[in-house]
């Protein structure tokens, strides 16, 4: 599986065509979405119950997830063609999880967000996450991935409900659900929770201090993706 924004690490490592292993994300079980959601022990003591898995089931998910020898590469479809890729990117003294964009029509990626490791993000406002939302089977809960990825200090109406909705069609704890939902919807271990804005150009930035959408960063994506990542997270066809 060939990642154009990952020609760097390939220049170093050489082809990660056997390391890259793309995942059916129909095959993803609860205890799998638990894992995603622990990044510390104490993490497990909600993460588990709103899941309905037991501690041991998450702990050898994890362990699956940072498997080094094999990166799970997951794929979010959107309703655009375009798809969310979420890759363990699983070296093993800098692990992370990068969440990079493939656009139908343009031979480039974007990496929008990564967790651990050199954090980047947020990478999707609120109201980004509820159109992505939209345009996928509401049976299905990959969706979920993406919420590590979403901040913003005021979000949208729904947006809680939306993932909340989502984290019970797991069938884990409603109570437990429910502030799971909470968590994420107003906090972030990982950055504060910025505001977005629309330049006059139509588009959307962020203010975050980690975020690659925030124009005023180092690590900010290029004018020209900065521009193609809000077009294809807020225009859907379907």
């Amino acid at each position: 599986m060939r990642i154009t924004q990952y020609l760097d690490i390939e220049a170093a490592l050489g082809s990660l065509d056997a390391i890259l292993v793309e995942t059916d994300v129909n095959a993803l079980r609860a205890e799998h979405l638990a894992a995603h959601f622990v990044y510390d022990d104490e993490d497990l003591d909600l993460v588990c119950p709103a899941f309905g898995v037991q501690p041991d089931a998450v702990r050898t998910a994890y362990h699956e997830l940072k498997n080094p020898d094999e990166w799970p590469v997951f794929r979010i479809k959107m309703s655009n063609n375009c798809s969310m890729l979420v890759i363990y990117r699983n070296f093993e003294d800098d692990p992370g999880i990068d969440f990079v964009l493939q656009f139908a029509d343009v031979a480039r990626e974007a990496r929008i967000s990564a967790l651990e490791g050199h954090y980047l993000g947020p990478g999707l406002s609120s109201g980004e996450y509820l159109s992505l939302d939209a345009g996928i089977d509401s049976t299905s809960f990959e969706i979920l991935l993406l919420v590590p990825i979403v901040g913003e200090a005021q979000p949208v109406n729904n947006y809680y409900e939306h993932v909340l909705s989502r984290i019970r069609q797991v069938n884990g704890d409603p109570r437990a659900a429910a502030e799971l939902a909470r968590q994420w919807c107003h906090h972030s271990p990982f950055w504060p929770m910025p505001t977005w804005r629309k330049l006059d150009s139509g588009v959307l930035v962020s203010d975050g201090q980690y975020s690659p959408r925030n124009p005023e960063n180092p690590n900010a994506l290029d004018p020209t993706l900065m521009k193609l990542v809000s077009r294809t997270l807020n225009d859907f066809s379907g």
